[in-house]
């Protein structure tokens, strides 16, 4: 079973090659930041949620990943 894990981007123009796909979405939308998480049921994946940011670049910090992983 593969596992997902939570990702934090601090800034879509910094995304890598392999991700060229995703990050020309996330370009289309003006998003800037972006935080996804996996949702899981029974130990199976379900999806995502995918918090945005449109306004500004976000850092990260782990004070906020740490509030973000209550939800």
């Amino acid at each position: 079973m593969l596992k997902f894990e939570s990702l934090y981007c601090e800034n879509v123009d910094t995304m890598p090659q392999e991700a060229d796909v995703e990050k020309k979405i996330f370009k289309s939308k003006g998003i800037k930041s972006f935080a996804l998480f996996p949702v899981y049921f029974e130990k199976k994946l379900q999806g995502f949620v995918c918090f945005c940011s449109y306004g500004r670049y976000i850092q990260w910090t782990e004070d906020i990943k740490g509030l973000m992983r209550i939800y």
